[in-house]
């Protein structure tokens, strides 16, 4: 029979394990779920060149549980301000915006440092 003054696996140091390969598995899994980048009032413009053509957008809510962001249309007006439009908008799943827009502003006036 072992020591348990000489053997390196007592209670205290399993406990500890176990509770290390559970925190991993908890944080493997948070950093899984889908993070939404925008948040609502977002002033979203086309990243790529060729897409100028999809002009502005303003970020009106997220979906988590579809993963989706609603878009509303954004007009730009010649003194450099903008305007939503209240309508329909725009559903569109969340890596199809993520990977098209960037946010240049918003609209919101807690983040006016953007």
């Amino acid at each position: 029979m072992t020591d348990d003054k000489t053997s390196f696996w007592t209670p205290a140091r399993i406990g500890a394990v176990i509770g290390a390969v559970l925190l991993v598995v908890a944080l493997a899994y948070l950093v899984s779920l889908p993070q939404n980048k925008y948040h609502p009032c977002d002033l979203l413009e086309p990243t790529y060149a060729g897409d100028a053509d999809l002009g502005f957008w303003m970020v009106d809510k997220y979906d988590p549980e579809v993963d989706v962001y609603h878009l509303l249309v954004v007009m730009e007006h010649p003194n450099g301000t903008f305007e939503w439009l209240d309508g329909d908008g725009i559903w569109l799943p969340r890596r199809a915006v993520e990977g098209t827009f960037t946010v240049i502003g918003s609209f919101d006036a807690r983040k006016a440092h953007l």
